[in-house]
Parts: C-alpha cells; sequence; structure tokens
C-alpha cells in the first residue's frame, strides 16, 4: 500500500484488519488481529538464532506447529532457491491451492482475511450483550448489517476513478470493453420503462467514458510530472471553469457542506491538477446534457449495485468474470460485514477488540517498529550517495515517523463518547486510512514521491541537487529491473515505472526488517526457537523464506492482466525475487553466486 507522509504516520486505524508476522499467516489466540497490513514486511520475532537443534530448541506449540506444517506445504524443495526462490518457498502451495470463484486470486493475506471477515460476521450477527452501556454506534453497526442482509427486504423495495480503469481498456476493443458496454445496457434495461433508446445512450455514456480517459494520467504519469499545484480562490477557480452545463461553484459548496464547511468566493484552496479540471471542463461543456445526466446515473449505479436486488447484481457478476475471472459472488454475509467495516470501522473494532484482540500483538507492534526504525536509521547513517546535510534531513524525517497501531486507545475502554460523536450521522463514509506495517511504509517517506516532503509535510527541495541526481540513478536502476521482469503465465512484462515507489519501499523494508533481525536477535540469544521439522534451514534462511511466503500467490490470467495494468504494486512473485536478489544477505544466506537466477550481479539499492 502505497503511503504520503510527512514526518511519517505508521498508521493501523479504523477498520478491522489484519497482520502477517514472519511464521505465515499468524493469528492471536481467538483469531485474527486488528493490527493491520496489506504489504508486509518479515518481522523478527519468530525466526530464531540457537545454532543446536536439540529438543530443548525447537518450539512445540500449536501455533508454532501449525505454522511448520504452513510451510512445510508450501515449499518445493526440488527448485533450488538461489535460481528461483519464489517457486522455492511457494511453488507446492501454487500446486496445492484452488482459488475461490468469488476471487480473482488467492494468496497468504486472502486466507487470512477470510478468517477475518468471518469473525467480523460472527460479532455483527451475534445477539448484542446485556449491555445498557452499549455505544449507539455499535448498535447502529449491528441494524446496517441486518438490513444489509435482509436480501428479501432490498428485492420487495425494488429498483472517483473511470469505471474500466486506466485509459489502455477503452484504446481497443476487447472482451471487457464489450462486457462493459453490456454491463451498462443491462442495467439501463433493467431500470428503464423504453428501453427503445438504449443503446444510442451506452454508446453515448461509453464515449463520454473513453473521452475523458484519454486525459487521464496514469499513477505512472503522475509520478513523473513536477509538483503544478495551484493556489487559488473559490470564486477565480469557478471563473475558470466555468461552463454553462455544470455549476462549478454550487457543486464545491454542496461537496464542502457535507462536511459542516461553508464556503465563499474569497476561500483559498489548492488545487494538484488544475490541467485535468480544465480538460474535464472543456469535455463537460461540449457534452449534451442527456449524456451527462445519464453517466451520472450510470455511476450511481454502478456504485451501488451491490445494494440492489440480486437481478442487479447479476449483471456486475458478469462482467466481473471477464475483468478478472471470477465466477460466483461472495456470500452476502460477507459482502454486508466488509460494507459495515468499511463505513463504520471503528465502531466494529470495538467489537473485535473485546472479542478477538490480544492486547500483547499491540504492544509487540510498537517494539517491532522502534527496531525497524532504528534500523532504518542505522542505515541512512551509512548511506554514501547522500551529502550530509541532506542525510542529517532524512534522518530528522526518520526520527520523526508517529506511531498509530491497532487502534485509538478510546475504543477499548468504557467511555463511548468519542465513539458516538464520531458516528452522529450513520452511515458515516470513512477511511481511516489503515497503513501497512513497518519497513515498508518508513522507506515510502523516502521513495520517489515521499522525498520529495520535509519531514513537517511540506513539499518543498530538502536534498542538494547532487544527492537528488543520485537517487534518481538508483531508482532507475530499480525501475529497468523490474521492467524486465516478465510474467510468464500471461507473457507481458512488467512496468517498472508503475510500481517504482513501491519497490523502492519492497527493496528497503526487506533490508530494514533484516537488519532489526539480526541486532535483536544478537541481544536475545535464547528466545528463539526453531520449528519442527525445518531445523535444517538456518535462522537466516528461516526469515527469507517467512517473508517470501507472505507473497505466494495463484491467480487467473484475468486477474493478473489487470492487476499488471493497474497496480502500483508489483505481482507477488516480483516481490519476492526483486529485492531478495539485491540483498547480499540473501545471497550468504542460501550461498548464492551473484549471477544465478535470484542473485543479481549488479545489485539495485536505494535504501
Amino acid at each position: 500500500m502505497t503511503s504520503r507522509f510527512s514526518a511519517g504516520t505508521i498508521q493501523l486505524l479504523g477498520h478491522v484488519s489484519f497482520s502477517f508476522f514472519s511464521l505465515g499467516a499468524k493469528t492471536t489466540k481467538k483469531g485474527s488481529t486488528v493490527v493491520s497490513s496489506t504489504t508486509t514486511t518479515a518481522t523478527p520475532l519468530t525466526t530464531t538464532t540457537t545454532t543446536t537443534t536439540g529438543d530443548q530448541d525447537i518450539c512445540l506449540t500449536p501455533y508454532c506447529v501449525k505454522a511448520a506444517d504452513y510451510l512445510i506445504e508450501s515449499i518445493d524443495e526440488t527448485v533450488e532457491p538461489c535460481e528461483d526462490f519464489f517457486n522455492f518457498v511457494c511453488g507446492t502451495w501454487i500446486k496445492n491451492t484452488r482459488i475461490p470463484d468469488d476471487a480473482g486470486a488467492q494468496n497468504t493475506f486472502n486466507l487470512l482475511r477470510a478468517q477475518l471477515d468471518s469473525n467480523i460476521v460472527d460479532i455483527l450477527s451475534s445477539p448484542p450483550a446485556n449491555d445498557t452501556n452499549e455505544p449507539m454506534a455499535v448498535v447502529n453497526a449491528r441494524l446496517l448489517y441486518k438490513s444489509c442482509i435482509d436480501e428479501a427486504g432490498i428485492e420487495a423495495d425494488g429498483q472517483g476513478d473511470l469505471g474500466l480503469g486506466p485509459r489502455d481498456y477503452y484504446n481497443s476493443e476487447t472482451n471487457i470493453t464489450v462486457a462493459y458496454r453490456r454491463f451498462i445496457r443491462d442495467l439501463a434495461t433493467a431500470l428503464a420503462n423504453n428501453p427503445s433508446w438504449i443503446d444510442n445512450d451506452v454508446k453515448d455514456i461509453f464515449e463520454f467514458e473513453k473521452t475523458i480517459s484519454e486525459y487521464h494520467w496514469t499513477s505512472a504519469e503522475q509520478r513523473a510530472r513536477d509538483n503544478e499545484t495551484v493556489r487559488t480562490t473559490i470564486g477565480d477557480l469557478a471563473l475558470t471553469l466555468n461552463t454553462t452545463s455544470f455549476n462549478f461553484t454550487d457543486y464545491l459548496h454542496q461537496a464542502y457542506l457535507l462536511g459542516n464547511v461553508t464556503l465563499v468566493d474569497d476561500d483559498i484552496i489548492f488545487v494538484r491538477e488544475l490541467e485535468y479540471l480544465l480538460d474535464v471542463s472543456a469535455i463537460v461543456s461540449q457534452t449534451p446534457p442527456r449524456t451527462l445526466q445519464n453517466y451520472m446515473i450510470w455511476r450511481f449505479v454502478m456504485n451501488r449495485v451491490s445494494n440492489m436486488p440480486q437481478q442487479f447484481r447479476i449483471f456486475r457478476d458478469r462482467f466481473e468474470r471477464v475483468l478478472r475471472g471470477t465466477s460466483a459472488e461472495s456470500p452476502r454475509t460477507i459482502l454486508c460485514g466488509g460494507y459495515v467495516n468499511n463505513n463504520m470501522g471503528f465502531a466494529v473494532s470495538k467489537l473485535y477488540i473485546k472479542r478477538y484482540f490480544d492486547a500483547n500483538a499491540r504492544n509487540q507492534s510498537f517494539d517491532m517498529i522502534d527496531n525497524i526504525q532504528a534500523a532504518f536509521i542505522d542505515m541512512l547513517h551509512q548511506t554514501t550517495w547522500m551529502d550530509a546535510e541532506s542525510m542529517t534531513k532524512a534522518i530528522e524525517k526518520a526520527k520523526a515517523i508517529d506511531r498509530r497501531i491497532g487502534y485509538p486507545d478510546y475504543l477499548s475502554s468504557d467511555n463511548n463518547t468519542k465513539l458516538d460523536e464520531d458516528y452522529a450521522e450513520v452511515p458515516t463514509n470513512i477511511d481511516s486510512g489503515i497503513g501497512v506495517v513497518i519497513g515498508h511504509e518508513i522507506t515510502h517517506g523516502f521513495d520517489d514521491m515521499g522525498r520529495q516532503f520535509d519531514k513537517d509535510g511540506n513539499r518543498i527541495p530538502w536534498w542538494s541537487d547532487a544527492t537528488i541526481q543520485n537517487f534518481i540513478n538508483r531508482k532507475t536502476c530499480i525501475v529497468e529491473q523490474y521492467s524486465n521482469y516478465t510474467i510468464a503465465q500471461i507473457g507481458m512484462k512488467a512496468n517498472g515505472f508503475q510500481t517504482q515507489g513501491e519497490d523502492i519501499a519492497d527493496n528497503g523494508g526487506l533490508r530494514e526488517a533484516f537488519f532489526a533481525y539480526q541486532k535483536w536477535a544478537k541481544e536475545n540469544p535464547n528466545l528463539d526457537k526453531r520449528l519442527p521439522g525445518l531445523q535444517k534451514y538456518t535462522p537466516e534462511q528461516m526469515y527469507f523464506i517467512n517473508y517470501a511466503h507472505t507473497w505466494c500467490t495463484k491467480m487467473t490470467n484475468e486477474y493478473a492482466l489487470s492487476r499488471l495494468r493497474t497496480d502500483e504494486h508489483s505481482l507477488g512473485q516480483l516481490r519476492v525475487i526483486g529485492p531478495t536478489s539485491n540483498f547480499n544477505e540473501f545471497d550468504r544466506a542460501f550461498g548464492c553466486t551473484p549471477g544465478q537466477g535470484n542473485s543479481r550481479k549488479n545489485k539495485c539499492i536505494v535504501w
């Protein structure tokens, strides 16, 4: 997950989510934790530094036995780790794993997500405790879930980005564009009283969206653009974007009123993408009102189809089958649990914490962040390509990183005032920006985007020209490395320019966490244990095996293509072989010779 922070906030708040520790997918004693991660570095708390292999050095707790079995059933020892570390760790798992009908992929994250989703359904569907002090936010979360799963009621009641994503989808006629237009037509036909005009309207909607897509920058193009933030007033912006077919001033006023903010023409605002707004404004002014109205109706219905009767959801499922390779809809209970969690995350979290969460996991996460943050600062001290002043400012920024883990303290208390204030209007559309953990996210503050912001969040030059050029040279190495990878499953090259920020973070995160692990292991030589059946692997080897295992993934071709075209993250295979092939410590651990398949001669190292 991309994180853009100033001094930095490792933020793990809001919705119930999950965390990976280095022994595969770890849960607490009762289920998944609330600590969140969608991208992960292996942590230093589960591998071992002992050199003997007697029974006293083997962890035989139920969790350790389960974790060991999970890894043993994943590893394919017919593959040489120095040639293809991903398939060495994940090969057997991929062979034996089935992709669920309602998903385009299966991976370690999805397996843990399934358990978490089940837990959320359980707490929302369980009768409330005999607790007169239960906050209204929690009561309303249960009511929202109940109304969502009431399919009979939904049937009785009846009827930001582009619909298809990046412009590549619009530029050629494919089975995806055909399916998308059919999706529009099916929904329009089901809603309309007079279907005779539908074909023309569908064509106009698609062409309108296609025209907008021509001015829609990809994430890679946005990264390459200079900072073009414009400081202006509401009144001046309204004049700049003047169009007879769309009252932009009224739109802004109404949007801000939702947040109880009243705008006046003299209010100063900052606009990041004025050029895009101008282009869209010109398109809107030249588009017939009927097309604009139909487009807005289409986008509203498209984004609300999950809350509509089954006859409408069937149309969406048919489109998803072409786009991502899915063949079924997720169970209604899971969809509704996710809907409530997304919109009332803190209320769900309060229930989740009480039933499932082990507070020790939260405390452990604080320790891990401290260790890895310190390791990153040590790495900065040893950096040779930064001048002294730039390095000093980078260290100041790293030290200023804030930690927000698991949940705000008030959620675990009996004080419900703050929680009810958060949900005075239900449901509130909340996205609390659950961050991912530790090394990967720390590095995001210093990737191609994060390095443009100082420790206070100001977008100002704080590196010398020489340091910037050295950084560009090093990140170019990463871009070229990943762009040369081919995804064999679909026969397409990866786009290293598109994924560079996440790739830099993956590489830096792996290194930071490893050095933190080494330091921790040295200071705690008697706390680690070996896993049963895996004693032949050294502690360092187990560190990398556990890291790679978090990225074991099996995908449909459609899902792989969609991810490759749109995602700023590399596919799981590349998140394993990319960082490990750049890391000398991986070579030492497995005895790899630079130049082998999983060990680059010319290592690409930014952080």
